[in-house]
């Protein structure tokens, strides 16, 4: 995750020693240190029903990213193994809700190592929607104790890329004056 997430990327012991005692200096008694893994990127968007099974998955390939690591453009794809142990070990864990679980195939092995696990939807949880993998629609149906909308990884759309997008607006100086100082912009 880099400098937006505390975390320096570090190729000597000598580097190493200069990040811990920049970590300490800034009050981290503790520190995760782990080995690089280069590759491609991928993400799940997944919901666990109250009793830790998988009810919906979407996994993507990460085409296009910004520089805070946030995904701007992805294909759907069948990670159907992946997707499967990951339901596996969610359920041994009873995981009850969405998750966002992100991965990088080992370009050295060609293994997919698991990042990490966020408890929310992902960012691009509106893409799901537009392919018919709707994740919200099935974490509702879970909530309301009903069946969900049977969808498999095998049912995925094929030949749809999901891009972000940034929409320019005119704004006057003062309205975006009242938004950094106060946080929020008042109507009426």
């Amino acid at each position: 995750k880099g400098i937006f997430a505390g975390a320096a990327r570090v190729f000597t012991l000598q580097q190493a020693l200069v990040a811990w005692m920049r970590f300490k200096a800034e009050g981290d008694a503790q520190l995760l240190a782990q080995p690089s893994v280069f590759g491609e990127e991928f993400g799940v968007g997944l919901v666990c029903d109250r009793a830790g099974s998988m009810i919906g998955a979407l996994p993507l390939k990460k085409l296009v990213m910004c520089e805070r690591g946030k995904t701007w453009g992805a294909i759907p794809v069948a990670l159907s193994q992946a997707v499967t142990d990951l339901g596996d070990m969610l359920k041994k864990v009873g995981w009850v809700g969405p998750a966002d679980v992100e991965f990088i195939r080992d370009s050295m092995t060609d293994r997919l190592e698991m990042i990490e696990i966020n408890p929310r939807f992902p960012a691009w949880v509106g893409f799901c929607g537009l392919i018919d993998v709707n994740l919200p629609r099935q974490a509702v149906l879970a909530a309301m104790e009903r069946n969900p909308v049977p969808v498999g990884v095998e049912d995925l759309v094929q030949g749809v890329v999901f891009m972000r997008t940034a929409e320019e607006i005119p704004a006057a100086a003062s309205t975006m004056a009242a938004l950094v100082n106060r946080g929020e912009i008042v109507y009426g």
